[in-house]
């Protein structure tokens, strides 16, 4: 009996041993197991690229996209390794596409990332699978998963026009050679920080030191870079090339156009879809209707800030133009301006007539703080309506693939379109993140 209750006690043994046993194992991988410098080569003249269902249907989007420069790949890895990939070029060179699938020690490898370079040397990454972690610091990810590329493109812009207003083109003479500095250059700063060493004398190869494997597990289970709204709810999603798998109508190749320089206003692609008037994802101006003379200017981060206020609860008129107006006068990320003479109607709004502000501790009504790269402009009068059933992760499904059917639906349920969004364009008067001052004359009835 004794006996029986004492192993009782000790149930715990087995489910831990397991975990024990998981971790040193995945030390010693990563003490053991060698990383190249260079860890892929472009495939030998005249050899065909393994067929692979997800590769091809990535491969594919890519190139419909409008993004150039192929150089198809392998991992310079035999035996356990049979990986092929795809690099490439996005038109004005400000994001390399690196496609890659294959098995490693029987296990299936799909994975897309896409990489732009950020001011402070560092890489703005966006991802369609979970990678291994990283330790220097140098990717600021993010996951969408299982996205086909249509999907993770448009994601991956519009964190550019959130976080880089001028993203600086990739210099290196192919993608493969982009991709791989990227790889050295993150390999070199983990040998420099003491957690990995070069494994031969000729320092083609390098691995995990004691410290780094320590530093790597943790971030490996607690993983920092599992970033973006729904992942979860998109676990059970068909990927590229499954049986399952078909590309949405509405994501079917939006727009590849160049985020700035030159090109920037001409499409890449002809766009199988038309972008909503009320869109625009280069600070072109934009049309929405307006039923009163009070518009509110402000940044999509005050989406959800609104929604405590005065000025998202219905009332008369006059009580929400004067709620607006103290929203203007407190808040530096909301500006508020009154258009007379008036007559209701669809109106235009040109960014280019925006006034850059300097920098001020006062709150004005006519400047608009931002933060996110974008703009929101809407009729005061609709601020109840638009608060009601947007937020800010709503915001966010606009800015994938397939966004216009969440405008559309957004205007069906608004009852017009009532409000209009601008992205910035680091060639135009609109470049993103700062200070600006509404102008009246920004605004136009047409």
């Amino acid at each position: 009996m004794w006996l029986a209750y004492a192993l009782s006690q000790l149930w715990w043994i087995i489910p831990a041993a397991i975990v024990v046993g998981f971790l040193l194992l995945f030390a010693a991988t990563g003490l053991w197991e060698k990383q190249h410098i260079v860890p892929f080569e472009p495939l030998a003249e005249g050899e065909a690229p393994a067929h692979m269902p997800y590769t091809a249907t990535m491969n594919d989007q890519v190139r419909r996209l409008g993004f150039v420069d192929p150089v198809q790949i392998r991992h310079v890895k035999c035996g356990t390794y049979n990986v092929q990939g795809s690099a490439w070029f996005s038109p004005d060179r400000t994001i390399l596409a690196f496609i890659v699938g294959g098995k490693i020690a029987r296990l299936r490898l799909r994975r897309t990332l896409l990489y732009t370079r950020l001011p402070d040397g560092r890489l703005l990454t966006t991802t369609d699978e979970l990678e291994t972690a990283e330790l220097t610091g140098l990717y600021e990810r993010e996951v969408l998963a299982n996205a086909d590329l249509v999907e993770l493109f448009h994601r991956h812009r519009a964190r550019i026009v959130r976080h880089v207003p001028n993203p600086q083109p990739f210099t290196e003479r192919t993608s493969l050679d982009a991709l791989l500095a990227i790889v050295r250059l993150e390999a070199e700063r983990t040998i420099e920080r003491g957690w990995g060493a070069y494994a031969d004398p000729a320092q083609s190869c390098w691995r995990y030191t004691v410290a780094g494997v320590l530093r790597l597990i943790p971030r490996t289970f607690r993983p920092k870079n599992i970033q973006g709204s729904g992942n979860i709810q998109r676990a059970s999603r068909p990927r590229p090339g499954d049986a399952r798998y078909a590309e949405q109508p509405a994501q079917s190749i939006l727009r590849a156009r160049p985020l700035s320089g030159a090109g920037a206003e001409s499409d890449v692609v002809a766009a199988l879809v038309e972008e909503p008037a009320n869109v625009s994802w280069n600070a072109q101006s934009v049309r929405f209707k307006l039923n009163s003379p009070h518009v509110a200017v402000f940044d999509p981060m005050m989406l959800d800030v609104l929604r405590e206020e005065e000025v998202a609860r219905g009332s008369a008129p006059d009580v929400l133009a004067a709620a607006a107006q103290r929203v203007a006068c407190r808040e530096p990320a909301f500006a508020c301006v009154t258009l007379y003479p008036f007559q209701p109607g669809l109106f235009q709004f040109d960014p280019d007539q925006l006034e850059t502000a300097g920098a001020s501790a006062d709150v004005e009504a006519d400047t608009v703080v931002v933060d996110s790269g974008a703009l929101f402009i809407a009729d005061v009068m609709a601020l109840p309506r638009i608060a009601a059933i947007l937020s800010w992760e709503k915001y966010d499904e606009m800015l994938q693939a397939g966004g216009n059917a969440v405008i559309e639906a957004l205007i069906d349920q608004l009852g017009d379109p009532c409000f209009a969004i601008i992205h910035a364009d680091a060639e135009r008067t609109f470049r993103g993140d700062g200070r600006y001052r509404v102008r009246r004359d920004a605004l136009r009835p047409g």
